[in-house]
């Protein structure tokens, strides 16, 4: 599992990536779903990420930047993008 400084179109084919938002843009985590090792790796981040509720998980797609995400309460190895929200703070 790496961190890349990438967009989503410059994921290498054939790796799956989750990015997740922050204050100074998004950090991706890339892995390989055929990798056991990998897939390990970032179904740990996946979890600490979601399982902690500091992000809300949801599968895009990396061809159609306008479909809607769905989003994701487990992980999914074979999603080739996955991307991470901070929780909405409301208030006035």
């Amino acid at each position: 599992m790496e961190e890349f400084a990438l967009t989503f179109g410059e994921v290498p084919e054939g790796k799956s990536a989750m990015a997740q938002l922050n204050g100074s843009g998004d950090t991706k985590t890339i892995w390989d779903p055929d990798n056991p090792v990998e897939v390990k790796a970032a179904r740990q981040q996946f979890d600490l990420l979601v399982g902690s509720n500091r992000f809300s998980a949801f599968r895009v797609s990396p061809e159609d930047p306008n479909e809607p995400g769905v989003r994701l309460k487990e992980f999914d190895p074979k999603a080739r993008r996955i991307i991470f929200v901070p929780p909405l703070q409301g208030g006035c």
